[in-house]
C-alpha cells in the first residue's frame, strides 16, 4: 500500500502548481502558519480511520502527510461530518479536504477538484437468483 500512496501523492503533487493558481487564500495562509489543515473522515477504513492508537490512519491520511511534507509544512486533521464537508463553506475551518470524494455536478458548485488522485469504478453484486441482467435493471433500486 505504500507504493501506491507514493504513486498517487505523486500524482497529487504533481497537479499542485495548476491547484495553487487556484488555491490562493488557502494556500497562503497554510504556508503563512506552516499548516495544512487536512479535513477527512475517521470512519471510513481504510481511506481514512482512527487505529488502535487514535491517531489517523489509513490511505486518505498517508496522501495528505506526503503533500504536507512535500509543501514543507505539517499536517493537522479534522474530521467534520461529511456534509458539513460537501456543503462547501468551510470559512478556513481548514485548508482542504482529502477524503476519496467522487466529483460530480453538484459539488463541483461549491468546490474545486484540482486533481483526481486515485479511480474507483463503481460494481454492482446481485443474488445469483435476481431478476437483474444488466446494469439498466437497476434503476430505481436502492442498495441494502
Amino acid at each position: 500500500m505504500k507504493i501506491i500512496t507514493k504513486i498517487l501523492a505523486t500524482t497529487l503533487i504533481s497537479a499542485l502548481p495548476f491547484a495553487s493558481v487556484m488555491a490562493g487564500e488557502a494556500l497562503d495562509r497554510v504556508m503563512d502558519k506552516k499548516l495544512l489543515k487536512v479535513a477527512t473522515d475517521a470512519n471510513w477504513a481504510p481511506q481514512s480511520f482512527l487505529n488502535e492508537k487514535n491517531e489517523m490512519d489509513g490511505f486518505d491520511v498517508n496522501v495528505a502527510q506526503e503533500v504536507a511534507k512535500r509543501l514543507g509544512v505539517e499536517v493537522e486533521f479534522v474530521t467534520p461530518a461529511w456534509d458539513i464537508i460537501t456543503a462547501g463553506r468551510w470559512n478556513a475551518r481548514w485548508d482542504l479536504s482529502i477524503g476519496s470524494m467522487t466529483p460530480t455536478t453538484e459539488r463541483a458548485k461549491v468546490l474545486t477538484f484540482p486533481a483526481v488522485y486515485y479511480y474507483t469504478p463503481a460494481s454492482f453484486v446481485v443474488h445469483k437468483d435476481s431478476d437483474a441482467t444488466d446494469v439498466a435493471d437497476l434503476n430505481g433500486k436502492r442498495s441494502v
